[in-house]
């Protein structure tokens, strides 16, 4: 849970170590404590000066209200269960204020996005997307990375504690299986976010020109790679039900898995729908040009 608190567990602990650690030390961290609070407000007045504040910008009050009283409690963890939770609630306290914290800055960064997207340029707006989607594949990719590496420890954790009367040599076939079974349901999580990726290529090429011949090819292997991916899902849950019940004498945990592909299929779709608007728009761009 602790990284939940992140980044602001690390500063709460930071400021209580210099605030030990003597006179200089509390000092600084008071100094410490006082600018990181501010730091919101002082935000909205630049924005302000400079004539770019908007009615979202109200929520810096609120977020350094937040983290003042959030920072307090982080500095002193003690304050968590005498002021806010019942005793015995421990550090899980640290990661409830840290997310607190993290939701009004979120909501802030998004509502503000909100009030000026439709002002943006086409430029503008293609950087913002792909500054979006990058951060969506990288959270989810770590999200999804750490959930399998969870999930593998726990079921591997559940068949040595289920079967302890056998060595790790009867165990291996086992204990592959269930790898590989981890890597198969992370597979269309890492494919759907190999084509996210692809799409930010995709957004880049559309800064230079939306109907150049490499945004043309970029759709076109999009569509295939969907495709690709759909039928790499069908197959990798396949190959290890049919893998399971042929070595299913030696394998002493078994999942076996119907795979309904409805998402990728859903995309699948909408990419040839896509594909298809973009090659009729394209279209009548040259015509228009030939007429001109």
């Amino acid at each position: 849970m602790k990284y939940l608190a992140f980044p602001w567990g690390p500063l709460g602990n930071m400021l209580r170590r210099l605030s030990l650690s003597g006179g200089a030390g509390n000092v600084t961290a008071w100094i410490l404590f006082l600018a990181a609070g501010a730091l919101p407000v002082v935000c909205w007045g630049v924005l302000f000066l400079k004539k770019r504040a908007v009615k979202a910008d109200w929520l810096l009050f609120l977020l350094s209200a937040a983290m003042f009283a959030g920072l307090w409690l982080l500095v002193n963890p003690s304050y968590l269960e005498q002021k806010l939770f019942p005793p015995g609630i421990g550090e899980m306290g640290m990661p409830a204020v840290a997310l607190t914290m993290d939701s009004i800055l979120v909501t802030w960064v998004f509502c503000r996005f909100l009030e000026k997207y439709e002002k943006l340029g086409k430029n503008r707006l293609l950087r913002s997307l792909q500054v979006l989607l990058v951060i969506f594949i990288l959270l989810t990719g770590i999200s999804a990375a750490f959930e399998s590496g969870y999930g593998f420890a726990k079921e591997y954790a559940a068949l040595k504690s289920g079967n302890t009367a056998l060595n790790e040599k009867q165990l291996m076939p086992s204990i592959v299986f269930l790898f590989l079974q981890t890597v198969c349901a992370f597979l269309p999580k890492v494919l759907e976010l190999f084509l996210w990726s692809r799409i930010v290529c995709l957004l880049r090429s559309f800064e230079k020109d939306c109907f150049s011949r490499e945004s043309l090819g970029r759709v076109e292997g999009i569509k295939r790679l969907s495709a690709l991916f759909l039928v790499a899902v069908l197959f990798g849950n396949l190959g290890m039900n049919l893998l399971q019940l042929i070595l299913a004498s030696r394998i002493y945990s078994s999942h076996y898995v119907l795979v309904l592909p409805l998402r990728e299929i859903i995309v699948l779709l909408v990419m040839v729908l896509l594909s298809r608007f973009y090659l009729l728009t394209k279209h009548l761009k040259e015509d228009n040009e030939l007429f001109v």
